[in-house]
């Protein structure tokens, strides 16, 4: 059984995003903004804490980023089956983020 491996260089990388999204400008900006203020808003009704919600995708993509580097492959059910999960501690990131959005906001703050 022959494992089917993505070619590299078929990748789509963040610089043709740009450039495609700069070209168009215009045409995406009507769709894309009302999409991104339900997300957004879908996030704070569902954990009413954005900050929350953005913590549990970095322990989320942590964790994925720490099976695909092993290896690990699990389906939906073997996943979700999961009676615990084991999160790796990025609490200098965490901080480091925290630090970025106090300092983010003082200097909103201060441009009012």
């Amino acid at each position: 059984m022959s494992k089917f491996l993505p070619e590299l260089s078929k990748q789509i990388h963040s610089e043709v995003i740009r450039e495609v999204i700069d070209k168009n400008y215009a045409s995406i900006i009507p769709v894309w903004v009302p999409f991104q203020l339900t997300w957004v808003n879908s996030v704070y009704r569902t954990f009413y804490d954005y900050e929350k919600y953005m913590i549990v995708m970095y322990l989320l993509k942590t964790t994925f980023e720490t099976y695909a580097k092993n290896l690990t492959t699990l389906n939906y059910d073997e996943y979700f089956n999961q009676f615990e999960f084991e999160i790796e501690r990025g609490e200098k990131e965490l901080a480091q983020r925290k630090e970025t959005r106090q300092t983010r906001d003082s200097n909103h703050a201060g441009a009012l």
